[in-house]
């Protein structure tokens, strides 16, 4: 699979209702970890506090993940276009959150 290939198909993927529905259940137990984590902290132990902190930092990561790799593979396509000599453009997607590459 090309970098276009995998750029297009991160692209649909974010505006697939899969997407949706995975990140707006990732957010609401983020939201609960954190309330829990504000209603129990007293009686954690450190250890526990820094488990439940770091497991709030890798959903928020992996929340971010689908537009950290259209932007690095839309940027490695710039590039590669920029080096082969072609034009560059780029517009942002009716999302706002993507650019494709015309």
């Amino acid at each position: 699979m090309n970098k276009k290939e995998k750029f297009d198909i991160l692209v649909e993927f974010k505006k697939s209702s899969a997407w949706t529905v995975l990140e707006k259940e990732m957010r609401d137990a983020t939201i609960e970890a954190a309330l829990q984590l504000t209603e129990q902290g007293g009686n954690m132990t450190i250890d526990e506090i820094h488990f439940r902190r770091g497991a709030m930092w890798a959903a928020q990561k992996f929340l971010q993940l689908p537009s950290v790799l259209v932007s690095r593979l839309e940027n490695d396509l710039l590039l590669d276009a920029a080096q082969q000599g072609k034009p560059i453009t780029s517009k942002l997607n009716s999302d706002a959150t993507a650019s494709t590459l015309n």
